[in-house]
């Protein structure tokens, strides 16, 4: 007896493990916590946050482009045939020195015996080749050569780069307000999968609530019936109206399941794990600032028309980087070579030549005649500047209009809501006598159903006023760029 209650224990236990366990998956999230959740996992705003580095990097390389650029080159050639040029026996008034009487400046050279100031002989500085054919021919290369350069540039002066660097600054400035573009859209999103959650919520608390006194009432009745008080379509009656609240539940619990499947794939959350909404419609339903209803409207709060602006401005820099093409460009320049030849690198003896050398300089350019290519282009920079300009017109008149419309909405929604507060007021009242007469054997079931379901209907009817209020809030906030 002993080993089968302590069974019993250890399982209510395990179990309350489980459930316990189970609820704390359940992620309790309100809409701030949910925006600010979407902020930092949204896939949409990081590939958006990717295009400001990016720009940051343009702007790098741009710059790059203005800055000495250094180079260095290392080559090898080997001639396994050399190039030779042919001399014929006389060409001019010149005359080439025949290579018998080549030997004897030779052996008068080496008679002579000159020194150098260490006493070392000096050697003859004059080298003749085998003459071949009528006038003989020679090579003036050597087989192996070894050439490094270095060099490096500086831009001076170009109108472009000034103009491109400009650019690359309003590019980063735009990827800037597209981020925050981004992050006021996914706000929106947000918002809009947050709503219908909590108008589910609500309408099941409801459902709830008409369900625990209708089940109340029921039990009631079915003991009066007992009684023999009432008849049993009385109670057939209640009971019909208990099932179809109940599966209006189920079907609203399905509902959320949906709804908050949306609203997990908004903010980035991971499908597998639950969230539950913690807010309620009256705790967002704030009264519309004033200024919303009747102020003047900012343009430059919708970040879409920052956008456009940036547009504007870079377009604007387009015209002036074709412009920058009639000007000249001029570069600033070294250089430093040496070339390292011989026949045989590995000879003993010493016919390696080692000939450095250096230059530096500048160059300017610039275009004289391009069959009006640049004119072309400035004009097409022109047109294209035209079409934004009339893009940010249509924007400002979309944007008059959206809010216009949003006002409108938002003081209809109010309307309804207030129509909606008496109506439910009154079915509250009707539900309420008749429970009461029917209570007292004067009353109906049919007229208690009645009853039941137009308040029933009611609730809905303040809850959905309620919810279309604050969609048209967000709206309106939303057309006004807040």
């Amino acid at each position: 007896m002993f080993l089968f209650h302590k069974k019993i224990v250890l399982f209510v236990v395990f179990s309350a493990a489980i459930l316990r366990g189970y609820a704390q998956d359940i992620v309790r999230m309100s809409l701030d916590e949910a925006v600010t959740y979407a902020m930092k996992n949204n896939n949409g705003i990081k590939n958006i946050q990717m295009g400001v580095r990016d720009a940051e990097e343009l702007i790098q390389a741009t710059k790059a482009t203005g800055l000495p650029q250094v180079n260095a080159e290392l080559g090898y050639n080997f001639f396994y045939q050399k190039p030779k040029v042919v001399f014929p026996a006389s060409f001019g008034e010149a005359q080439v020195i025949p290579y018998t009487n080549f030997g004897l400046i030779q052996q008068a050279w080496a008679t002579a015996g000159l020194k150098d100031g260490s006493g070392n002989l000096i050697a003859l500085p004059l080298k003749y080749p085998q003459p071949s054919g009528d006038g003989g021919d020679i090579s003036f290369v050597q087989r192996n050569g070894i050439t490094g350069t270095l060099s490096a540039s500086q831009l001076i002066f170009s109108g472009s780069y000034t103009v491109a660097l400009k650019a690359a600054n309003f590019a980063r400035e735009l990827a800037a307000v597209q981020v925050t573009s981004k992050e006021q859209e996914v706000r929106y999103q947000v918002a809009d999968a947050y709503l219908p959650s909590l108008l589910i919520t609500e309408s099941v608390k409801t459902l709830d609530k008409n369900i625990a006194n209708l089940e109340k009432l029921l039990k009631e009745v079915s003991a009066t019936y007992k009684a023999g008080f009432v008849e049993q379509l009385d109670v057939d009656r209640l009971t019909l109206s208990l099932a179809n609240l109940k599966s209006e539940r189920d079907n609203l619990d399905r509902q959320k399941g949906l709804v908050i499947n949306a609203l997990k794939m908004v903010i980035g959350y991971p499908m597998d794990k639950d969230i539950e909404p913690t807010d309620d419609i009256n705790s967002l339903l704030q009264p519309a600032a004033q200024e919303d209803l009747m102020g003047a409207i900012d343009y430059n709060n919708r970040k879409e028309y920052q956008v456009i602006l940036t547009g504007e401005k870079l377009q604007k820099l387009n015209i002036d980087l074709n412009k920058a093409g009639y000007l000249p460009t001029v570069v600033g320049f070294a250089n430093w070579t040496a070339n390292l030849n011989s026949d045989n690198y590995f000879s003993k003896d010493k016919d390696t030549y080692w000939l450095p050398q250096g230059l530096v300089g500048f160059k300017a350019s610039m275009s004289l005649w391009d069959n009006n290519e640049k004119k072309h282009k400035i004009e097409r920079a022109k047109i294209a500047l035209a079409q934004i300009q009339n893009q940010k017109s249509d924007f400002e008149r979309a944007v008059t209009l959206q809010v216009m419309n949003a006002r409108i909405a938002y003081f209809n929604a109010q309307r309804r809501v207030e129509s909606q507060q008496k109506n439910l007021a009154l079915a509250e009242r009707i539900h309420k006598t008749t429970e009461t007469k029917f209570k007292n054997g004067i009353g109906s079931s049919l007229e208690i159903t009645t009853a039941e379901q137009q308040l029933y209907q009611a609730q809905q009817n303040v809850r959905q006023a309620q919810f279309d209020l604050l969609t048209a809030q967000k709206a309106l906030q939303k057309a006004l760029g807040k």
